[in-house]
């Protein structure tokens, strides 16, 4: 995962690893997903905190066209060092050139960068 700049107060996120980008739809340099084909589509992501680290809490926004949709949130008890992981999942209706992205993440420095953080997305239907 990296931090690149973003629309708002805080940074996008990106991910080292695209296993999958069936279209080309996923930008892996800005971290933004942008519809081509209009439909109904379903993402995921999971951000995993470093553990280790002092942090008292993940909280990043998945974005449609720069406006919050759901957060990923985990604020654990105990003294922050504990590993944990932020999860959610969402369905979007899409029109052509809608974007998608995770941003407004606090502290995304302190998040795993490997496979243990993912975000996915896909088509279930396209508009007919």
């Amino acid at each position: 995962m990296s931090i690149v700049p973003g629309t708002g107060d805080r940074p996008n996120i990106t991910f080292p690893t695209v296993s999958l980008n069936n279209g080309g739809d996923y930008n892996g340099s800005t971290g933004i997903y942008t519809c081509r084909i209009p439909g109904f589509y379903w993402f995921s992501a999971s951000l995993a905190k470093s553990s280790g680290v002092n942090m008292e809490e993940v909280a990043c926004s998945i974005k449609h066209n720069g406006n919050d949709t759901t957060w990923l949130y985990a604020d654990p008890k105990g003294d922050g060092t504990e590993g944990y992981v932020a999860t959610t999942s969402l369905a979007l209706q899409l029109k052509a050139s809608d974007r998608v992205n995770i941003a407004e993440c606090l502290q995304p420095h302190q998040l795993w960068n490997d496979v243990t953080s993912h975000f996915s997305g896909f088509l279930v239907k396209p508009n007919v």
